[in-house]
């Protein structure tokens, strides 16, 4: 299976959907900050402070039909994504057709009858916000959905993860943000960026460390701080890992092509996470999450699926 690997999109789905047509691959990557932003308000929910970054992006084209992903795509949140998703694709859910978000998960993705399974994670790693709840709804309905730091990692990401069993063995695992002793991986002449500082507590998580020890892989890929590297290493009671960090989209290294050994099977194309089966890439078609009231109580709704904050 050829794949398309991405890094931090930041809103430029005209590059994706050109890229994707130049190379042509069976399945498509983006390792977040999607933004994906239908209308102005969205911009105060993708954590986008500085003026310069606070652009609607490209995200509306491929709801208004003039932009069109040409293969099946997939994606997994970072720390500038329009947090109303975030909270409601937990688990997993198509944002518009052939575009579907991981959450925090295990899960097959079967086109032509050939699949690949993948681990993924989506957010970053704050220590504070792993003794908190994964959502805070009180605080998230007074400011107006300006919760920007939802898409900190939490002990609920850690439960999600848990349920992957111990002897699954993904071809790819996913995750914007890097695991721990990130610094202890790269040599020197791998930095491509000298202003980042790796002893910054936001460079590496205890999250995705977590997955890459529970489960067993071979090939890793990340996209955090906007810089580009390889890196093999020995991972306790594994083969060695290839570590794979890519860059913001528009730079330089930002997207990669790799070949992976898919497999057969049965299953319906499309996504799937044990038996739960999300639907084909085809089918998935952009709808609105909103905020109503029911019954006295706060909910997120996005079609059939609804999150109550309580």
């Amino acid at each position: 299976m050829k794949i398309l690997l991405f890094g931090c999109i930041h809103g430029r789905f005209d590059l994706v959907c050109s890229a994707i047509d130049f190379y042509r691959p069976d399945l498509a990557v983006l390792l977040g900050d999607l933004q994906t932003i239908t209308q102005e308000s969205d911009m105060d929910l993708c954590n986008l402070k500085s003026k310069k970054h606070r652009e609607m992006g490209h995200f509306q084209d491929l709801i208004s039909g003039k932009l069109q992903l040409s293969c099946p795509t997939i994606c997994i949140g970072g720390n500038h994504e329009n947090v109303k998703h975030l909270a409601v694709f937990r688990r997993g859910g198509f944002l518009c057709r052939n575009l579907f978000y991981l959450g925090a998960g295990m899960y097959q993705i079967v086109i032509n009858n050939r699949f690949i399974d993948v681990a993924a994670i989506s957010g970053i790693s704050h220590s504070p916000a792993m003794e908190s709840a994964p959502l805070d709804s009180a605080a998230f309905l007074a400011n107006n959905f300006t919760r920007s730091d939802l898409y900190y990692l939490t002990r609920a990401t850690l439960s999600d993860l848990s349920l992957i069993p111990q002897i699954t063995r993904p071809a790819l695992v996913l995750s914007h943000d890097w695991p721990l002793g990130v610094s202890n991986l790269i040599s020197e002449q791998s930095l491509v960026k000298d202003d980042v500082n790796f002893n910054d507590p936001l460079i590496g998580g205890p999250v995705s460390s977590y997955l890459l020890n529970r489960i067993q892989t071979n090939n890793c890929v990340y996209a955090c701080a906007h810089m580009h590297f390889y890196v093999n290493q020995q991972i306790e009671l594994q083969n060695t890992v290839q570590f794979i960090a890519l860059s913001k989209l528009g730079l330089e290294n930002s997207f990669e092509v790799i070949e992976f050994e898919d497999q057969f099977c049965e299953n319906c194309n499309g996504v799937w996470s044990g038996n739960n089966f999300f639907g084909d890439f085809g089918s998935g078609k952009y709808l609105e999450t909103v905020l109503v009231k029911n019954e006295g109580n706060w909910e997120l709704v996005n079609g059939d699926v609804r999150v109550q904050l309580e």
